[in-house]
């Protein structure tokens, strides 16, 4: 009996240490699970928190950049295909924006990173700054407005004459030639070369791919770039001249004193001027030809900044003016200057022409000054975005 219990009860221990060891492996294994999985959400959270940081830095990056467009032009805000969605570094941004008004503008983006999302806001206003779009004051001899004479084709220099220039120059995209006694007190450049014989003579600089004849002070031979013949819009002239009654089809002469009524007179045809005063812009459709009869001299002085005399389709022709005396641009737009005969010239501007020019006989004075035009009513300005953050949010 002793030893049939002594029998059971060793079963009965081994039974229970049994138990108690798988509930220790039991219990063991699940606290290792519990530390996997705590590990595992910890893994998670630390990567999700990593892409939520990229994500947010991806999505002000997409603001950042639709800021940068709009602030340079923020008409911007109306075009949706100018913000796709974008690859950036491990990730995309997509923007969207909202225009609340003419110059105000809401831009959302979403940055995007693995399977996190974030957003970034940023309000804009857009403060618009007027500039004034007065031309840039031109530099002598080296634009369109900085030369006392400028001609698209060639400049062609005859006749006994010392005209005064002084630190001015004329400028041809063709070839200068000059003969006679002929005295340029100043500088001239030719794309196409200088040629010069009798008593040319040049007293500032000669600049021209090649030179011959003649004397200069100083001879350079090296290329002359080419210079554009500004393209003057003459809407707003032909406008003003038509408020103030003063388009007049045909050919028109005048002599004596005008001064036309908003400083613009218009003709569609051609015009010739004789003796006489004539304050203001005159502009032509067809040629225009000056010339005096016995001692009569001709004076015209510009308007304003408007141009002095223009042709716009034709030439202008000096026809044995005794004196002609005139301040402003004196402009060519399609066709050529030419002076004949042996009138004398005093001129205080420029002349410009898309053709020739050409002298024949005296010419005592072509002083440079700014003949720069600003056209009726001033020139408009330009407006120009300023677009500054008003609000910001993450």
């Amino acid at each position: 009996m002793n030893t049939l219990y002594q029998h059971n009860w060793r079963q009965d221990r081994a039974g229970s240490a049994l138990v108690v060891v798988m509930g220790v492996v039991l219990l063991i294994a699940m606290v290792a699970a519990g530390m996997i999985a705590v590990g595992r959400q910890q893994i998670f959270s630390t990567e999700r928190q990593r892409d939520y940081v990229k994500a947010q830095l991806i999505a002000e990056s997409g603001a950042n950049q639709a800021y940068s467009l709009l602030k340079t032009n923020f008409a911007a805000r109306n075009n949706a295909a100018l913000f796709p969605l974008t690859s950036f570094d491990e990730g995309s941004y997509d923007v969207t924006v909202i225009s609340i008004s003419s110059n105000k503008a809401s831009i959302i983006s979403t940055g995007f990173c693995g399977n996190v999302s974030a957003v970034a806001r940023m309000d804009c206003k857009n403060y618009p700054l007027p500039l004034t779009n007065a031309p840039p004051p031109p530099v002598p001899g080296l634009n369109a407005y900085g030369f006392a004479m400028l001609a698209g084709g060639n400049l062609g220099w005859a006749g006994n004459s010392d005209m005064q220039i002084s630190n001015g120059w004329m400028h041809c995209n063709g070839i200068y030639s000059a003969n006679g006694v002929n005295t340029v007190r100043g500088n001239v450049e030719a794309c196409g070369g200088i040629s010069m014989v009798g008593g040319a003579t040049i007293t500032g600089t000669g600049k021209a791919p090649s030179i011959s004849g003649g004397t200069i002070g100083t001879r350079v031979v090296a290329a002359v770039p080419l210079v554009a013949i500004p393209d003057i819009d003459l809407t707003p002239y032909y406008s003003t001249a038509l408020t103030n009654g003063q388009v007049f089809s045909g050919s028109k002469s005048l002599s004596g004193t005008v001064t036309p009524a908003g400083g613009i007179m218009w003709v569609n045809g051609s015009l010739s001027f004789g003796n006489g005063t004539y304050n203001g812009c005159f502009i032509a459709t067809g040629d225009i030809e000056l010339k005096t009869t016995g001692n009569g001299t001709i004076t015209q002085t510009a308007a304003q900044r408007y141009p002095v005399l223009v042709s716009r389709d034709g030439t202008i022709t000096v026809k044995q003016a005794k004196t002609w005396t005139f301040t402003g641009l004196v402009y060519c737009k399609t066709g050529s200057f030419d002076k004949q005969g042996n009138g004398d010239v005093f001129g205080n501007g420029a002349i410009i022409a898309a053709g020739n020019i050409s002298k024949n006989g005296g010419w005592s004075g072509m002083l440079y000054s700014d003949p720069t035009p600003i056209p009726p009513g001033g020139l408009s300005p330009t407006i120009v975005d300023r677009v500054v953050i008003t609000a910001w949010q993450d």
